[in-house]
């Protein structure tokens, strides 16, 4: 970016072990040093405030007015107030119509732009409503947008689905179903009560085993499930995973570490959750039984090989799975000292409005403004940015992150796309110190849960600006008299947002891993070789919203390959270094091939810099992997976004999200969906143009991924090209002697700082 950077970051936090401490600091506190000319609070709100997700009132509002609606639909959550409902009354059932989420549906475009600008009204307000409809016939998933918002007497509901589109097995995963495959996973662990204690290395009388409870003490155990690739559009299939908490109900996430060697499959498929069946069942890859019952027959008779783990072994020490204790005596040397902190010299430089919205802030920075909210199900997303008042983008947007797991097992395969479970929603409070400086700002998050709860998260987004620690530019001038240097020190304000959404899969070796694919990271735990990819949405407006993309890549080659027909007659003779530049005439998808550099630009179509060069934006992304699986996976076309990092297609109002991957978790080979219905041949030239980039990583575990996995970094940078007459940073000041105050961190003193 330029005029100081405005970092938008997105922090990863895929944790082995989380621990987390309810914090004191109230949300929104800050320090008394006085603010620059645009820093502060502002309580009003922002024209871009109509791109804030739904408050808890708003969710509660449309689930009271869609249960009216729709007669006999049911709601698993508590709902307060008048004509309210106690969650703990309310059972679901396969056959039963329920609502599943309530989200904020974006405003189309244009008459988004036209309010932004003062050319139009405010759009309604409509909210996104998912109802899951066992009691239909055929059995299917609706979505409704639902306003406007307030609900009055005039308030729709109108369908966005055909009935049947998207039918029932394709469903997301959630609280209900869940709910009815504990009892029959449940049943089918009560009859393995002996494998459970032999495989954890428990006492024969222990009540470390699943089932009753006046036997068993089922905390000690969790199970999870993925969607089985064995789905084929009809059938509902899970493969279930079973770990170890080696504290009870006392536990938090090192259970991941611990994995046991037992796996099953559920077939959820049947309206009728009698016939639910358990099948399938593999322990230490011998297999599959097809049903507990056979598996214990095996085990009794000594039939199958044995395996066990040390973790239920009385006085098993687990601390090497966990981050709240402390690892002996071990600290190195300084390490008690306290480190370098984030302080503003002269007080805060940037501000931020809507202060009293619950979801949304806009914010302003030393000539950058702009719009941010939390979407629960897919996360952070930014909304009419400005330079100077001029609009840069529309929309930045994360629409999904994604894991897919090697393997040849029963769990092999695995993919998890997180926004099924909530990016946003998952999202937990940031700690001050630690996520983000003492004296940051923040703003919160509100959603319907996956386990249909309403609730509002504070403190899931900081706002700082942090000192980079370097200069922005510098120049040494050493002809000069006497020699000098002039500069400016580089700083950005940073939006931070950290989220949990799921945990890393390590799984049980019961012999020497295969480390083709799952290397060994601790005694009794391999960590599965995986990738992380992520989907970003950048809607460019680059002066306007009419642009075209085009193509430089630099090559090496002869005088004739580069158009150069008059050859020198001096000079290296074989060829020389040179740019191509390809205008890109219709939607397409593009790959970064390291050996040949390239860039791609958003140009403007009507606009020039002084120097007659076509303004435009670049969107690059640093180090990523690629997606690898071949076309016939069952995967591939629902995550047909991955197979480039860049594509360009032609802005649509339906085309919001680039996959709709709460419906293609289960059933992925028969995709509601896929992004290759974009990418059909539109012609993008002067067109409202939407970039959608792939970036990630590919992790291959190690020993050092213990207690916690390693943060692989990657990242998108969006910068001008041509769009200045000069570098815009020459109007920063580059201030040496200031006084300051830091009473953000606690104390008060008054000091001036003067460089030698």
């Amino acid at each position: 970016m330029v005029a100081k950077r405005l970092l938008l970051a997105l922090a990863l936090a895929l944790v082995l072990a989380t621990h987390y401490r309810a914090l004191q600091a109230a949300e929104g506190a800050a320090g008394t040093c006085r603010s620059g000319p645009r820093g502060g609070i502002d309580p009003k709100p922002v024209r871009a405030s109509i791109f804030n997700e739904l408050t808890v009132q708003e969710i509660y509002a449309v689930l009271r007015w869609t249960l009216k609606k729709f007669p006999g639909t049911k709601y698993q959550g508590d709902i307060p107030g008048p004509g309210g409902q106690n969650g703990d009354n309310v059972d679901i059932l396969p056959t039963d119509n329920y609502i599943y989420r309530v989200i904020l549906k974006d405003p189309p475009k244009q008459a988004a732009l036209a309010y932004l600008d003062n050319r139009g009204p405010k759009p309604a307000r409509m909210a996104r409503v998912i109802i899951v409809r066992g009691a239909a016939k055929p059995r299917d998933v609706m979505e409704y947008a639902v306003g406007p918002l307030p609900l009055g007497p005039g308030a729709k509901a109108t369908p966005l689905f055909k009935p049947g589109q998207v039918p029932y097995v394709k469903k997301p995963e959630d609280a209900p179903e869940h709910t009815l495959m504990e009892e029959k996973i449940g049943d089918a662990a009560d009859q393995m009560k002996t494998l459970f204690r032999f495989m954890t290395s428990s006492p024969a009388n222990s009540d470390k085993c699943y089932g009753p409870a006046d036997e068993c003490n089922s905390d000690y155990f969790g199970w999870w499930c993925s969607a089985s690739l064995l789905e084929d559009g009809t059938k509902r299939v899970s493969n279930i995973q079973w770990w170890f908490q080696a504290r009870g109900a006392k536990s938090g996430n090192e259970l991941n570490l611990m994995p046991l060697p037992l796996y099953m499959r559920i077939d959820v498929t049947s309206p009728n959750y009698n016939n639910w069946r358990i099948f399938d069942l593999v322990y230490c890859n011998q297999g599959p039984f097809a049903t507990p019952a056979a598996l214990m027959a095996a085990f009794n008779a000594g039939k199958i090989k044995k395996c066990t783990t040390p973790y239920g072994k009385p006085g098993y020490d687990d601390t090497w799975t966990r981050t709240d204790v402390a690892r002996g005596t071990r600290v190195r040397e300084s390490a008690a000292i306290a480190g370098p902190r984030t302080i503003w010299p002269e007080g805060q430089r940037f501000g931020l409005k809507d202060a009293a919205s619950q979801t949304g802030r806009g914010f302003t920075y030393m000539g950058w403004e702009g719009h941010v909210t939390v979407d629960p199900y897919t996360g952070i997303q930014f909304h009419d940015i400005k330079f100077k008042g001029r609009r840069v983008l529309y929309e930045l947007a994360l629409k999904e992150l994604y894991a897919q797991y090697a393997g040849v097992s029963m769990p092999g395969q695995v993919t998890y796309f997180d926004s099924v479970y909530g990016i946003g929603s998952n999202a937990r409070p940031l700690r001050p110190g630690l996520d983000c400086p003492e004296n940051a700002e923040y703003m919160g998050v509100s959603f319907l849960s996956y386990d249909a709860e309403v609730g509002y998260m504070p403190r899931v987004v900081c706002f700082f600006e942090d000192d980079l620690g370097q200069a922005d530019w510098r120049h040494t001038h050493t002809d000069a008299t006497p020699p000098h240097v002039d500069g400016v020190r580089s700083s950005a304000l940073t939006i931070r947002f950290v989220t949990t959404p799921a945990y890393w899969d390590p799984v049980f070796g019961t012999s020497a891993p295969d480390r083709a694919y799952m290397p060994r990271v601790q005694g009794n735990t391999a960590g599965v070789l995986h990738d992380h990819l992520g989907l970003w949405k950048v809607d460019l407006d680059v002066t306007g919203a009419a642009n075209r993309l085009v193509k430089k890549s630099v090559h090496f080659g002869s005088y004739k390959q580069a158009g150069v027909f008059n050859e020198p007659g001096w000079g290296y003779k074989d060829g020389f270094k040179y740019m191509k530049e390809e205008l890109i005439p219709k939607e397409a998808g593009f790959s970064y091939d390291y050996k040949v550099p390239a860039v791609y630009q958003v140009q403007s179509m009507t606009e020039k810099n002084k120097w007659g060069s076509p303004k435009a934006y670049t969107v690059s992304v640093g180090y990523t992997t690629s997606q690898l699986l071949p076309p016939g996976h069952p995967i591939a076309r629902a995550m047909a976004w991955s197979t480039n990092h860049l594509w360009a297609t032609v802005q649509k109002d339906n085309e919001e999200h680039g996959h709709y991957s709460i419906y293609d978790q289960h059933s992925s080979r028969r995709p509601a969906f896929s992004f290759n219905e974009y990418v059909d041949g539109e012609s993008i030239m002067g067109k409202d143009i939407v970039l959608w980039v792939t970036m990630g990583a590919q992790h291959v575990p190690r020993s050092e991924d213990v207690p916690l996995i390693t943060n692989h970094g990657t990242h998108m940078t969006i910068k001008p090209f041509n769009y200045f007459d000069e570098l815009p940073t020459m109007d920063i000041v580059d201030k040496k002697v200031f006084g300051t105050c830091t009473t953000d961190l606690g104390y008060a003193a008054q000091t001036t700082w003067r460089p030698n």
